[in-house]
């Protein structure tokens, strides 16, 4: 009796010490997966170890069956460990797609099941397997009967694994419901949401349902944005404008490229759908809200309405008087930014008037380019409201900010007055408002007076010198008599340009 007392408080002094180390370890990660079959390990292990002696002297089978438990559960914690060093801890360093659940399951229980056999081949050699097996089949005929649902989600599970119509981290639309799959297991796929909400189905009902994966065979998807027009705009402009407002959308591919359809004449509107393609599913919201955003100011721009259902009616009459009155207020104040500038200062007033009179507005979201460097222009741009950036890229594509422009500043009087190429990008960095002058109508300005060439060559060679000088301080070089362009060659250029030979 003594020897058993002694032996039963060995076993508990020894597990006691197990369970003071697991409680210094914490239950984290790794050893909470395992943290039952390692217990039982230990128990059984310690069993056998202190008690093996005095239970095989009561029966030979009683310390033989602690052996095989210690061993089994050994071996359990082998193969859990190895699924998780094989299927997280290196796949994740990889960054590699993650195998299902329910396939790991199986290739555990295989292993196990093939361990299991050896222990008892090799422990117990007297043992009648054919009985072990009949004994099984039946428990197994009574659990499949009692577990039908269970049993169909798993068999559905092993089919949707083998024929592989998703994997992990694939968007699809299952039943109506759209998420990124994030993991599966023996009874159920579960899907995250854009809403962050996780939906579990069971796997039985997605063998049924249609399936619809966004992320193969290629990630490449299509998506259609509708928007109506107003009938005054042809739909020729209105296909342009779309196209080539879509083209700089962050996101959209260019290849393939967007396309426009007119779909129909509504109540109110010209409908149009734009369809353009992503490589991105999860990302499509923030495209399309970036595309609806550049749709409304390029529309803004370019004059064309987007028409709305009108419920009631309110009449307003706007006077002649009034609409003298208000254009003559904005003329003053365009005329007012103009004088402030070095480029109209020398200008007269009566050229300034006319000028004012002819600036037309447009508005640019945040991240549009107003001009794009190398191309051709023939307009100036003059800011209202806003700040632009002022971006060059050097012959290595690599692109830097070079200046930034607040209001009253202006950029573009090179390609006004010679029609040179834009020698820099300018990207709105707020909504901007800018004021922008054509090149017929600076045309009629210096038809009415052709001093004005005069005066704005003399300007902008004064202008060019002042930028020669500073490019050859930071360089450390000195400045020759001619460098830069002259006020003469330039005159040439500008007349040139507007076709003013012969004019005095």
């Amino acid at each position: 009796m003594k020897e058993w007392l002694i032996a039963v408080l060995e076993v508990a002094g020894s597990y006691f010490l197990f369970a003071l180390l697991q409680w210094a370890w914490g239950r984290r990660g790794l050893l909470r997966r395992v943290a039952w079959g390692l217990n039982l390990a230990v128990l059984s292990g310690a069993i056998y170890y202190f008690l093996g002696e005095l239970l095989a002297g009561i029966h030979i089978y009683l310390a033989l069956v602690f052996k095989a438990a210690f061993l089994f559960f050994a071996a359990l914690v082998t193969v859990r460990m190895t699924d998780w060093l094989f299927f997280e801890a290196f796949s994740g360093r990889r960054k590699a797609r993650p195998v299902p659940v329910v396939l790991r399951d199986i290739g555990c229980w295989l292993v196990l099941a093939g361990l299991l056999f050896l222990i008892i081949r090799t422990i117990f050699p007297a043992v009648n397997l054919n009985v072990l097996a009949f004994s099984s089949l039946v428990v197994g005929y009574i659990v499949a009967n009692a577990t039908q649902d269970t049993l169909g989600n798993l068999v559905a599970g092993l089919a949707l694994n083998t024929e592989t119509p998703f994997q992990i981290g694939d968007w699809v639309n299952v039943g109506g419901h759209t998420g990124q799959v994030v993991d599966m297991t023996w009874r159920a796929t579960r899907l995250c949401t854009k809403n962050a909400d996780h939906i579990i189905i069971p796997n039985s009902c997605i063998s049924r349902e249609p399936i619809s994966n966004y992320s193969r065979p290629t990630p490449v998807h299509a998506q259609s944005f509708m928007i109506g027009a107003s009938y005054d705009a042809p739909p020729k402009k209105v296909r342009d404008v779309l196209l080539e407002t879509f083209k700089t959308v962050p996101g959209i591919q260019a290849d393939p490229h967007p396309r426009v359809y007119l779909t129909g004449y509504g109540d109110f509107a010209i409908q149009y759908r734009v369809k353009y393609f992503v490589t991105d599913y999860e990302t499509i919201d923030q495209i399309e809200s970036d595309a609806m955003d550049l749709v409304w100011y390029a529309f803004r721009r370019e004059g064309i309405g987007i028409p709305f259902p009108i419920r009631d009616v309110r009449l307003r009459t706007i006077s002649a008087d009034d609409e003298a009155r208000t254009e003559r207020v904005r003329r003053e104040e365009i005329g007012q930014i103009l004088r402030g500038t070095d480029l109209f200062a020398p200008v007269p007033g009566e050229e300034i008037d006319y000028l004012a009179s002819q600036f037309q507005e447009a508005l640019y979201a945040r991240g549009e380019c107003l001009v794009t460097q190398g191309e051709a222009g023939n307009s100036f741009f003059l800011i209202r409201s806003g700040r632009v950036s002022v971006v060059v890229r050097d012959e290595s594509g690599r692109e830097s900010v070079v200046a930034r422009l607040e209001p009253s500043g202006y950029f573009g009087e090179m390609s006004l007055l010679t029609g040179a190429p834009r020698t820099a990008t300018v990207r709105a960095e707020t909504d901007t408002a800018v004021l922008i002058l054509a090149h017929t109508e600076m045309a009629d300005a210096l038809r009415r007076n052709p001093r004005l060439a005069e005066i704005m060559a003399t300007i902008l060679e004064q202008r060019n010198q002042g930028l020669n000088e500073h490019r050859a301080a930071r360089k450390g070089v000195e400045t020759g008599a001619d460098s830069g362009r002259s006020a003469g060659a330039l005159l040439e250029k500008i007349r040139s340009f507007f076709k003013l030979r012969g004019t005095t």
